[in-house]
Order: structure tokens, then sequence, then C-alpha cells
């Protein structure tokens, strides 16, 4: 009996494991396209998680940072607070008309990224990840000077060097 407990703990202590690192499920974009945080994999890469109606600080943070790490790669996430919940094409209309076409904004009705990381998205949260998918780093706030030299410092490791960049830069209209 005691051997089963330890077997049965063992496999439970691995299932939890790798639910931890699962990959995390293809979002769409605002245009139904998918926008996989798997095709960016495999290096750095910043997470910026806000909820629908704050994606004004998704842009802030993005124009702020690409000023000093113009080789920043991130994955953009709206998550959603509202209750009762939208759909997914109710977000994606509200996103289309405030972002830039060539900007790709992942929606996230069930809030996964934001429950995986334990984030507030209230307010923005970006989320450090290395090559690795590991958590280097988390923060939560709007953009500004403190947060904003603590972000950076952190980031500049990870990004400062002459690699292709093929994430736009953004701007997004405020609400």
């Amino acid at each position: 009996m005691k051997r089963l407990t330890l077997i049965l703990l063992l496999a439970l202590g691995s299932a939890l494991s790798h639910a931890e690192t699962a990959i995390p499920p293809e979002l769409t974009d605002q245009y139904g396209k998918p926008y996989s945080y798997e095709s960016m994999s495999g290096q750095p890469l910043l997470l910026i998680i806000a909820d629908a109606r704050k994606l004004r600080w998704i842009g802030s943070w993005e124009k702020k940072l690409r000023r000093k790490l113009p080789e920043l790669r991130s994955y953009r996430v709206s998550g959603v607070l509202k209750t009762p919940t939208p759909t997914v094409d109710e977000v994606a209309k509200v996103l289309r008309r405030w972002v830039p076409e060539n900007v790709p904004i992942a929606i996230d009705i069930n809030n996964y990224w934001a429950t995986r990381f334990t984030l507030d998205i209230d307010q923005p949260c970006l989320v450090l990840l290395n090559a690795n998918g590991e958590v280097v780093a988390k923060w939560r706030g709007r953009p500004k000077k403190a947060l904003l030299r603590e972000v950076l410092e952190t980031l500049q490791p990870y990004f400062d060097t002459p690699t292709a960049n093929t994430t736009p830069s953004i701007s997004i209209a405020p609400e």
C-alpha cells in the first residue's frame, strides 16, 4: 500500500509540474488569425497582459520600452474582467476599432495568462520569460519613471542584442 501511495504521489507531482509548464492555448487576434505564443518560444519574450478596457497601457508600455530596446519581442494579450464575459467577437470588434491593423493582440476570454501567472490585469502586467519559457520577472502597473526604469534594467540583457525584430511598434488610441 505504501508503494502505491508513493507512486500516486510521484505521478501527481509530475502532473502538477507539467501543468505549470504546459503549452498555452493558441489564441486568435482581433482579425480571427491565430496568434501563437509557441511561434515566439525559444527566445526571450515579454508578455504584456491587460484587461481589454486598459489597452492604451499596452501601447504606452511598448512605446516607452521600444524607445530604449528596439529589439524587444513581445506577445500582447487582452484579458477580460468584465462580467458578464463578452464574446471573442465583441472583444475583437473593440480591438479592431482602437488598435492598428498590423498589431496583433491575442484575445484571452478565459484569462489563461492572468491565471497562469496569478496576475491582476486591472492594470497592465508584464511577464519576462527567458528562452526556456521560465519566468524571470513580473511587474504590474503603468509605465511611470521608477517602474519603467526597473523594467528596462531587467529587460536590457535579454533584448539589447542585434536580432531580427518582427514585432511592430504600436500606438493605441485612448478609450
